[in-house]
């Protein structure tokens, strides 16, 4: 159980820009709660000590127009040595300050709710919390206010910790008390009246190893299954459900947004995990982060099979505002990113290894697979596959790139240091393949039987190059270019330097140019006239 000391109160009618309290003796493993109330200044200021702990500013509440109440609490606990606090108000000078400092013992420093109230000498000092306190919890009520003697009595079963004032225009005063335990409202009322205007403070603190969870929102809901926060952690929104399975956060981890859901299978996170957004959702099988990963967007969902990031050495991140997989899965390994708007799977996988990046407007897949390993990039506004593969690989850095990516039936390859590159290229049966430092490009690039080939340096470019039935290649350093470049029965090969066209056989182009021999022999013609006789008798 969490129990509050007083340490000491100290008071200063300086002008300044730091104050420092007296010196105390704190025990081993306290927290301590500091409430500053200064004059003519407007700032919260930081908060240090001798002792060099972390701290952090619970609020700053405006008093009686010019003044200011700083509440402050560390987040790391002392030693058992005298020690001073101190704060520095140098953005804006005060004319004096009173500094409260209490040492909280037993609690690990969670602050459950804290809330403030300013009003007239007319109302009895008081706060309102947003929920009704815990018995086991301790309470802290501060008053302040702009007389001297200050005149403010606790509240009832509180006991008075500390007061002080300060006595030389202007004039100011506090009194601060605690309650250790039996605390069940959810107002805390000063004893008596103050004889001047005042502020208020009230916190109530709790020990995490009885209460460790945090569960906000307008809706939580657990038809069959668990919802589960341990180790520090928060879980907030709109909309908290699961209906069978688990909803998991553990070890400081947060779950937000306006919808995370399960409906079969998990939502876990572990190790120090972010996962946000307006929709995070699962209908059968995990949606799952590991080792400091980040899955974010407008939409994430998996209705069969996963959406996954794990093993991750090195930061993970799935970005976009559509990331989703009906049957298959989406997977992020080693410091990969996924990111577009429209990352989607239906069968099989989309898959991102060692280093790599695919980004883009639509990276889809029906059935098959797109991948990218070793280092690679498939960039561009659509990649997409209905039957086969769209596949970077290879030791080298291997680029696909452009409008329309796309292979119905077969494959689009790139290995070994090659692009493929243009606004459309595609193979609905076959195979479009570039390999050992090849290039094809152009605005057309199509099979739809056969295959088109490059190999070993060579460059297929043209706005158009397609191979309807048969094989369009390059081979040895060749190139095949032009506006059209096609093939709809039999192959166009070339060897050396050359351009080719047929419609149907064979047009081979080689080393050896073919010598052609033409004989040509003149026909010789031989004519006979024979006169005709003609006789005539008269």
């Amino acid at each position: 159980m969490a129990l509050t000391t007083n340490a000491l109160s100290t008071t200063s009618a300086t002008n300044a820009n730091s104050y420092t309290s007296g010196s105390f003796t704190p025990a081993a493993s306290d927290y301590l709660f500091v409430v500053v109330h200064a004059t003519d200044t407007a700032v919260a200021g930081t908060m240090s000590d001798s002792q060099g702990l972390s701290w952090s500013n619970l609020m700053s509440v405006v008093s009686n127009t010019s003044n200011i109440v700083n509440v402050f609490y560390s987040t790391t606990t002392t030693s058992a040595t005298a020690m001073t606090v101190t704060w520095d108000c140098s953005a804006d000078s005060a004319t004096g300050a009173i500094i409260s400092v209490l040492r909280i013992s037993g609690s690990n420093g969670r602050i459950r709710q804290f809330t403030s109230k300013s009003g007239p000498s007319s109302e009895t000092p008081n706060v309102v919390f947003s929920t009704a306190c815990r018995t086991a919890n301790p309470v802290i009520f501060t008053q302040c206010n702009l007389s001297t003697p200050h005149g403010m009595t606790a509240p009832a079963s509180h006991i008075a910790r500390n007061a002080n004032q300060v006595s030389s225009a202007p004039t100011i005063g506090l009194s601060t008390s605690s309650r250790v335990s039996g605390e069940t409202a959810d107002t805390i009322t000063a004893g008596g009246a103050s004889p001047t205007d005042w502020t208020a403070i009230g916190v109530e603190w709790y020990d995490d190893t009885d209460y460790d969870v945090v569960l906000s929102g307008v809706g939580v809901t657990n038809a069959i299954g668990s919802i589960g926060l341990s180790s520090g952690v928060a879980a907030s929104g709109q909309s908290l459900s699961i209906s069978s399975g688990s909803i998991v956060a553990s070890f400081s981890n947060a779950l937000s947004g306006q919808s995370v859901t399960a409906e079969q299978g998990s939502l876990s996170k572990t190790i120090g995990v972010t996962l946000s957004g307006h929709q995070s959702t699962l209908s059968s099988g995990t949606l799952s982060l590991l080792s400091s990963i980040a899955l974010t967007g407008q939409q994430i969902i998996s209705a069969i099979g996963s959406v996954t990031v794990a093993a991750s050495d090195i930061l993970v991140a799935l970005v976009g505002q559509s990331l989703s997989a009906a049957s298959g899965s989406i997977t992020a390994l080693l410091g990969r990113s996924i990111s577009g708007q429209s990352v989607s799977v239906e069968q099989d996988s989309l898959s991102n290894e060692q280093t790599l990046a695919l980004s883009g407007h639509d990276l889809a897949i029906a059935r098959g697979s797109i991948t990218a390993a070793n280092s690679f990039v498939i960039t561009g506004q659509q990649l997409s596959v209905v039957n086969g593969s769209v596949t970077a690989s290879g030791e080298t850095v291997v680029a696909l790139v452009g409008v329309s990516i796309s292979a119905a039936n077969g494959s689009l390859a790139a290995s070994f240091g090659r692009s493929l590159s243009g606004q459309s290229a595609s193979a609905s049966i076959g195979d479009l393949v570039a390999s050992n430092e090849l290039s094809i490009t152009g605005l057309g690039t199509s099979i739809s039987s056969g295959s088109l080939l490059a190999d070993i340096g060579i460059t297929l470019s043209g706005v158009d190059s397609y191979s309807a039935i048969g094989d369009m290649s390059g081979s040895m350093s060749v190139g095949l270019s032009g506006v059209g470049s096609s093939i709809s029965i039999g192959s166009i090969s070339a060897y050396s330097p050359t351009l080719s066209t047929v419609k149907a056989g064979i047009i081979t182009a080689t080393y050896a140019q073919p010598v052609i021999i033409a004989t040509y022999v003149q026909p010789t013609l031989t004519a006979t006239y024979t006169v005709p006789t003609i006789e005539a008798e008269i």
